[in-house]
Formats: structure tokens, C-alpha cells, sequence
């Protein structure tokens, strides 16, 4: 890479999110790290592909959210592994996210409805594109209610 392709410090990747998906293909798996194995146990650590991120996720209905915890115990019970990764996991949701609003700026249908998936405590997610805001106007079109706090990094659904 030369000088000038090189991209500035703090810039963004100019690589589309949908080329990001891509990556892994396959689904891979590796030891628990040790700093894990203390809160989650033992066994293979399935890091998933952002493809079957967004397959699962194309399968939340309107009307109903997944947890991360959830989306993760799918994607681990899939290929009888102890968990899947929440590292990557959360950062390949975000790909999904990204690239199913890279999508609809290009005139295309939606990937997957990611801003039906909220954290464990189902607070609603910072890093989604929009952040909270975006987030809480999807699910509110949806007939979910958000507990709008003072910080919109504390929002969270009213459960039923």
C-alpha cells in the first residue's frame, strides 16, 4: 500500500460492510481463553461467520427481540460448542447491522433486522448504526415500549 491509499489515522475502512460479511466463510473454533473459562466453563469457543449472524437474526420476527446471550446460545448449540465467541459475535452483528443499512441506501432490501436484537439486561444497543435513538424508533414501530431514560445509553424495552 503506498502513501497515498494508505488511509489517515482515525478514518473509516472505505471497504463496504457487505464485503465485510464475507469473512470467516466457515465458522472456526478455538480454546476458551483462560480469563473466560472462569465465568463461562470450558470447551470449544465457536467464533461465527457474519453470514449465519444474519441468517439467525433474519429470523427474529416483528414483534419479538433476541438477547445477545440467545443469539449466542444458537449460534454455539448449532455446532455443539461450549459458547460462541461474544467478542466477535458482537462485532460481526454490528457488520450485519451496517451492512442492512448500506443496503437500504443502496435501494436494497433489508439483510437482516438487526434492532431486534438488545443486550442481556435488554437495554438497547450504543453501537448499531443510529445508535438507541434509530434502535427505539424500529422497535416502537414494532409495538415494543422503550424505557426512555435521561442517557439514551440506558434505554431499554419494557418487557411485557
Amino acid at each position: 500500500m503506498n502513501k497515498t491509499t494508505q488511509p489517515k489515522k482515525g478514518m473509516r475502512s472505505r471497504t463496504p460492510w457487505k464485503v465485510k460479511m464475507l469473512k470467516p466463510a466457515e465458522p472456526q473454533f478455538v480454546e476458551m481463553p483462560e480469563i473466560w473459562a472462569k465465568k463461562m466453563g470450558n470447551g470449544p469457543l465457536l467464533i461465527p461467520t457474519p453470514k449465519r449472524i444474519a441468517e439467525v437474526v433474519n429470523g427474529i420476527h416483528e414483534g419479538d427481540v433476541l438477547t445477545l446471550e440467545q443469539l449466542r446460545r444458537i449460534l454455539a448449540d448449532e455446532h455443539d460448542a461450549a459458547h460462541s465467541c461474544p467478542m466477535t459475535t458482537g462485532i460481526f452483528l454490528r457488520f450485519v447491522a451496517e451492512a442492512t443499512e448500506e443496503q437500504w441506501k443502496e435501494g436494497g432490501a433489508t439483510l437482516a433486522p438487526y434492532w431486534r436484537v438488545v443486550q442481556n439486561d435488554y437495554k438497547l444497543n450504543p453501537k448499531f448504526p443510529g445508535g438507541p435513538e434509530v434502535q427505539a424508533q424500529r422497535l416502537e414501530s414494532e409495538g415494543w415500549k422503550i424505557n426512555r431514560s435521561k442517557a439514551p445509553h440506558l434505554w431499554k424495552i419494557i418487557l411485557p
